[in-house]
């Protein structure tokens, strides 16, 4: 996403700017609200999750590339070289989310179900403050 944003460039700041921050709100909370409603179902019901949880996953990459997108349109407008940082920018990602999977594998164990509810509420956050942290005022 960093280097479509670059290509992109100055052509799409505008939009990137505008809705970005809406897109992602919207996505993380779609996928906050989900996460909260399967920690209040039974275990019974979660067996079939797994095969679902590929929609989260997919909308959750999507919000935070839309980031990744607009650093690469700011690289763009700049005119600056952009390899290096993408090959950063996805490797600390790749880090980070795969210590995020480990991590909420083993609370899910301490924690059951609270867990999948906690995180639900922690994307809804992070989307508000995605939100607030772009509006004007």
């Amino acid at each position: 996403m960093t280097i479509i944003g670059w290509i992109a460039g100055s052509s799409v700041t505008g939009l990137i700017q505008g809705y970005g921050p809406w897109i992602a709100f919207l996505l993380l909370a779609f996928v906050g609200v989900k996460m909260i409603r399967d920690g209040f179902k039974d275990d019974d019901e979660n067996t079939c999750v797994e095969v679902i949880r590929f929609i989260p996953v997919i909308l959750l990459s999507t919000a935070t590339s839309i980031d990744a997108l607009a650093v690469g349109v700011t690289f763009g407008v700049l005119g600056t070289d952009v390899l290096i940082p993408a090959l950063i920018i996805g490797l600390v990602a790749f880090i980070l989310s795969f210590a995020g999977v480990l991590a909420g594998e083993r609370l899910e164990k301490i924690l059951g179900n609270r867990i999948e509810i906690a995180g639900g509420v922690i994307l809804i956050l992070i989307g508000i403050r995605i939100l607030f942290g772009f509006l004007p005022g």
